[in-house]
């Protein structure tokens, strides 16, 4: 989804420039102008409907205040545009990254489905099961660049990210000795972890965390 909402964007808004957040090869940024950093927030599968709630952090390198908040309104306006199903946008603070210097505007747009089927499919190693929420988040690890003879960074490069899935209403009698497993989400996304390891179990809440740092399908393509 990651990459049609940056062909989107970067096809209506030509004034700034649109990137993914996270990468998996490392790279690195000079900040000028307007850069807008793009990623999945939150994810969340439930019974009744899906939610995924997009982040857009916009860096103002020299830019007025001004800029941001109409950056954030063509980007509304944009997937408005495209998407139909739009719960809230919001936006928080400003901040100032520690890494390059510039001026952040951290904003939200949350997109909503409604799911008629009440339960959802997994694959856990070829094996089926069903779940009736999964949710992921994301956190990465990133160096600062800075010039010789200068104090401050100019550019970050990204080291890797790990994803980090919640998987309620899961039957999980067995799974606890399973490692360096594989999982499928059988929706939309088609989304496939690799590499998964264990981080909670609890048969009582009927809920099971695993951490990946490998993931194929929409989320990659």
């Amino acid at each position: 989804m990651i990459n049609e909402v940056l062909a989107l964007l970067r096809e209506k808004i030509s004034y700034a420039r649109f990137c993914e957040a996270f990468s998996s090869a490392p790279q690195s940024h000079l900040l000028d102008g307007i850069t807008v950093t793009v990623e999945i927030d939150s994810e969340t599968h439930g019974a009744e409907r899906d939610e995924v709630k997009l982040a857009f952090y916009i860096h103002l390198a020299g830019a007025e205040l001004s800029e941001a908040e109409r950056a954030f309104s063509d980007i509304c306006k944009t997937l408005g545009g495209q998407y139909r199903n739009i719960k809230s946008v919001s936006r928080s603070t400003i901040k100032k990254d520690a890494k390059t210097g510039a001026m952040i505007v951290p904003c939200f747009v949350t997109l909503e489905n409604t799911v008629e089927d009440n339960r959802m499919l997994i694959k856990i190693n070829g094996e089926e099961y069903y779940v009736r929420n999964v949710k992921t988040s994301f956190s990465s690890s990133a160096r600062s660049i800075t010039s010789f003879g200068e104090d401050e960074p100019y550019a970050s490069i990204s080291e890797g990210i790990i994803y980090t899935v919640t998987l309620y209403g899961i039957e999980s009698t067995g799974l606890a000795k399973l490692s360096g497993f594989t999982v499928g989400i059988c929706d939309d996304s088609g989304d496939y972890y690799q590499n998964c390891a264990w981080k909670s179990i609890s048969g009582a809440d009927k809920t099971a965390v695993f951490t990946s740092s490998t993931v194929t399908g929409e989320r990659r393509s």
